[in-house]
């Protein structure tokens, strides 16, 4: 209800109902160029809010309310994972980028984070794969 009031009272054709160059029912004139932009923000939250809403209605199937349980719960568990490969992450990139190497793929702790997560993600190109052989201690700490 909070945002629906926001929204109303950013609404921009209300701000374009004396300045609506001969158009009926526009949102696009002088006078609501400054608010199109919060108004769109609090619109994507309202929308995000009535779908949040929309899923307490789960509870009139068993289907939907087992497969909404499972939902919770399993992204309980990536974010779990999430949060323990971005330690080991950066553990092994702030190791790596501290070997004495010239790759400048791990030249930095930054660098490393990101190639480390392609490399888990398997997006880390094969040539790529070729170029650590020049660097034995670097592709013992990566494998």
């Amino acid at each position: 209800t909070l945002f629906l009031v926001i929204m109303l009272c950013m609404e921009p054709v209300l701000h374009c109902m004396q300045d609506n160059e001969g158009r009926l029912f526009t949102g696009k004139c002088a006078s609501s160029k400054d608010i199109r932009y919060p108004y769109s923000i609090a619109s994507a939250a309202a929308m995000l809010m009535y779908f949040l809403l929309l899923s307490d209605l789960s509870v009139f199937s068993t289907r939907v309310s087992a497969f909404v349980l499972i939902c919770t719960r399993v992204v309980s568990e990536v974010a779990l994972f999430l949060f323990g490969l971005t330690f080991f992450v950066l553990a092994f990139a702030c190791a790596v980028s501290a070997l004495e190497q010239d790759n400048p793929d791990f030249s930095d702790i930054p660098n490393s984070a990101l190639q480390l997560y392609k490399i888990t993600l398997g997006m880390f190109s094969g040539s790529n794969f070729d170029i650590l052989t020049e660097y034995p201690a670097l592709m013992i700490a990566i494998f």
